[in-house]
């Protein structure tokens, strides 16, 4: 019958892509397991509306969250509506067809009608401080705490926001939100300015090991311990309750400075630059060194230290050429974020002959020559920043210019080719023999990162397609 596949073997789709007169064919059964890419929102409670949305949802799909199965409101191939049910928990979720089951490999978050917290800021402070708190069910808050300690002064300005002012006597600690629904409490703790060390600046901003710094602030008369990123610096002279010298230990590295009291620790908002021989140099490759258009390449980006002392607060940045699309990105310590076409690599600690990488997979999109930049910088001074910079150029070409089928579902492929730059056209036939006449497909192929993607209906139990060049 048109329009279905056939229920023997007789009959099964054979979809044969050629390119000029060669011929490649393949026989497979249409059915295809589904995929999900998306959930929107990633959190909620029950009786909320979630999207999900992906590929191949044939049938009627069962959805489950965390085991618990879900009512869909609507139903389509690529996207499911559906209701959180009551009783569900936060895990993952999950869709089964006739073809398969795709589980999303994140959690999605149910909470209940009581309030939660989500944020705060700032994180710190002293009483009189200004708190705004963000979260989700806040209205009709009750009461605020900071460490146990009453807020008498809160004002709630929305279901999602509560100000709180730090009272008197507050401690460290989490903050709580009690409404009539419950009560939630910040997953971090509330830093309390009471009687411990406040350190608002210091000068020099950089300095060498054994050279004295001098410490501004509040607190400061009774401080029994100093440390430079983490590391033991002797106090040379307590000169009032806000001033202090304290010496750079030999082994410290750049970093924020602390001052504790018997009361608790206050740190320096900025880091001191411990000045050291330190020389890190850049690298950058592109693998394959010959890319092609739509093809996987991979911008290798290293940072070695070839200096005598080990570097801190290593990061590269990575200009990503505008005729790529950006797949991914993975670096081997440290974390990565993107901003545009800039790549910020935080990688953190290198040691003495060691070295760190960023790895970023992109797709060229067309024919072209590429400049892959990477830039790399320190919190220490490097003594030859030369090599501190690295490019790599490449030429794309345009690729082969073949045709590529998969399967949509039992009934529908879609077929891709390069969207190179030569005239083509899709043409099908129905049965391969001497003479065999094809045909011309009409529809107008959409252009897709590179390549004209055109999706067909099978019209009969076998059918060939093949892409051809035309003549002028």
């Amino acid at each position: 019958m048109k329009g279905q596949l056939s229920q023997s073997v007789a009959r099964r789709v054979v979809i044969t892509a050629t390119l000029l007169g060669c011929l490649v064919g393949s026989s497979a059964a249409l059915a295809v397991a589904p995929t999900v890419t998306t959930v929107s929102p990633v959190e909620g409670s029950p009786g909320a509306q979630v999207v999900i949305n992906g590929k191949h949802f044939t049938g009627k799909p069962l959805v489950t969250f965390n085991g618990t199965i879900a009512s869909a409101d609507t139903t389509a191939s690529t996207q499911i509506i559906v209701t959180v049910p009551e009783g569900a928990s936060s895990g993952p979720v999950s869709v089964t067809t006739p073809t398969g089951t795709a589980i999303t490999d994140f959690d999605f978050t149910v909470f209940g009608q009581g309030p939660v917290i989500r944020s705060f800021s700032p994180e710190e402070g002293e009483p009189g401080t200004r708190v705004t708190i963000k979260g989700v069910s806040l209205s009709g808050t009750t009461e605020v705490t900071f460490g146990g300690v009453d807020a008498a002064n809160f004002q709630v300005t929305a279901s999602t926001q509560v100000h709180a002012v730090v009272p008197q006597g507050a401690k460290s600690g989490a903050i709580k939100v009690t409404t009539s629904d419950g009560t939630a409490l910040s997953d971090k703790a509330f830093t309390f300015l009471g009687n411990q060390p406040r350190i608002e600046s210091f000068s020099p901003r950089e300095g060498a090991p054994g050279e004295t710094i001098t410490l501004v602030g509040s607190n400061l008369g009774n401080v029994n311990q100093v440390q430079v990123n983490g590391v033991a610096a002797s106090i040379v002279e307590i000169m009032s309750t806000g001033r202090l010298r304290a010496r750079i230990p030999q082994n410290a590295t750049s970093g924020p400075i602390s001052a504790s009291n018997p009361a608790g620790t206050g740190k320096s908002p900025t880091s001191l630059v411990v000045l050291r021989d330190v020389d890190l140099k850049v690298s950058t490759e592109l693998v394959p060194k010959n890319p092609s258009v739509s093809k996987s390449l991979i911008f290798t980006s290293r940072a070695r230290n070839i200096g005598q002392l080990p570097a801190t607060g290593v990061t590269l940045f990575q200009i990503v050429p505008a005729s790529v699309t950006i797949e991914g990105t993975t670096v081997s310590q440290g974390k990565v974020t993107t901003r545009g076409r800039l790549i910020k690599a935080e990688l953190g600690r290198v040691g003495k002959t060691m070295s760190a990488s960023l790895e970023v997979e992109v797709i060229p999109t067309e024919q072209t020559t590429i400049t892959n930049r990477v830039l790399l910088s320190t919190l220490e001074p490097d003594r030859n920043t030369a090599d501190n910079e690295s490019t790599s150029v490449a030429s794309v070409a345009q690729g082969e210019l073949a045709l590529e089928l998969s399967p949509v579902n039992t009934n529908r492929v879609r077929l891709s080719w390069p969207a190179h730059p030569e005239q083509t056209t899709v043409q099908t036939t129905p049965a391969l023999r001497p003479g065999t006449t094809w045909s011309n497909l009409t529809a107008t192929p959409t252009v897709i990162e590179g390549r004209r993607v055109l999706p067909i209906t099978i019209d009969s139990p076998q059918q060939f397609f093949r892409l051809k060049r035309l003549t002028n």
